[in-house]
């Protein structure tokens, strides 16, 4: 399902943008190590923000980075690390970065829903939708992807219930094009950032699930994607399942040409085939330490670009 929407001048940022900053947060439980590998890696070349609790504790975490001058901590109180789903997204203007919080539920993380509100706000503007930052792929030009569940949690049946309801958002968030598909039935989080991902312009990269009912929707995703961007280089990156369930090796953070990819040690990730690809392509890649298999997601999940 497709929805074309006149946004004016405003665009998403996409995906491939390199942000000012990327927010990491201080979780001193399972991703711990996860979290302090992607901050370390990435101070060398942008903004990293600590985000937790306990900002004179995080001193010892900052003397640990690659360079200590690019990182600063902003307290924060948090439920989740996953903090990607409530990252506000951020919207190019004729004047500017526009910043727009996404709509989300207080009841089970209610300090996570409130957190970007308190340290960002210039992201006064939320969505009227529900819709999570991890299931609201950006591509080129105003191009959005997102999965049915995006649909189903805002109990959107119709066409004309989607124009009703996404209308506004739409043209908030600078999409132009809209692309809804079906979400892996092996991902608990039902979200796209670990099913395809836009690496340039004119270049994407798709999950190619190995197993029957998911390798029909990869199949769907690239026949999709070849229609919304007909110039467009898709890379078809093999993914499979692992014995904790879903990982995926797309979940990556892009610093230009530097690929920050999960290895989930226990569980597959990026396969020799699908290194080559991106290598081929011009991409430096680093591998880091993802103690997230089987949970839906992985570095992007884990943290939040910003942009000012």
């Amino acid at each position: 399902m497709r929805y074309i929407v006149d946004s004016g001048a405003r665009r998403l940022v996409p995906d491939y943008a390199v942000p000012d900053a990327i927010c990491v947060p201080l979780w001193n439980i399972d991703v711990h190590a996860t979290l302090l590998s992607i901050a370390k890696v990435a101070s060398q070349e942008i903004g990293v923000i600590l985000l937790g609790p306990d900002p004179l504790g995080a001193s010892a975490q900052i003397a640990e980075m690659s360079d200590p001058d690019h990182v600063a901590v902003v307290a924060g109180v948090l439920n989740s690390p996953w903090i990607r789903d409530h990252a506000p997204i951020a919207v190019q203007t004729e004047v500017g970065i526009d910043l727009v919080r996404p709509r989300h539920s207080v009841e089970k993380r209610p300090d996570d829903a409130e957190l970007f509100a308190n340290i960002l706000p210039a992201a006064s503007t939320t969505t009227d939708a529900w819709i999570a930052s991890g299931n609201l792929v950006p591509g080129p030009d105003g191009l959005a992807v997102s999965t049915f569940s995006l649909l189903a949690k805002n109990e959107i049946t119709s066409e004309e219930d989607l124009r009703n309801t996404l209308r506004a958002d739409a043209k908030r968030l600078g999409i132009r094009d809209w692309l809804f598909v079906p979400g892996f039935p092996e991902d608990v989080s039902q979200h796209t950032d670990g099913m395809v991902r836009f690496l340039g312009p004119e270049l994407c990269a798709v999950a190619m699930h190995s197993e029957e009912t998911s390798s029909k929707i990869s199949d769907f995703l690239v026949e999709q994607l070849a229609e919304c961007l007909p110039d467009a280089e898709i890379l078809q990156i093999p993914v499979s399942d692992g014995p904790k369930g879903f990982t995926s090796p797309l979940n990556w953070i892009q610093l230009d040409d530097h690929l920050l990819v999960p290895d989930f040690e226990d569980a597959p990730g990026l396969t020799p085939e699908g290194q080559a690809m991106l290598e081929a392509r011009g991409f430096r890649i680093t591998f880091v330490p993802s103690a997230t298999a089987g949970l839906g997601g992985a570095l992007r999940c884990l943290t939040a670009a910003i942009f000012s």
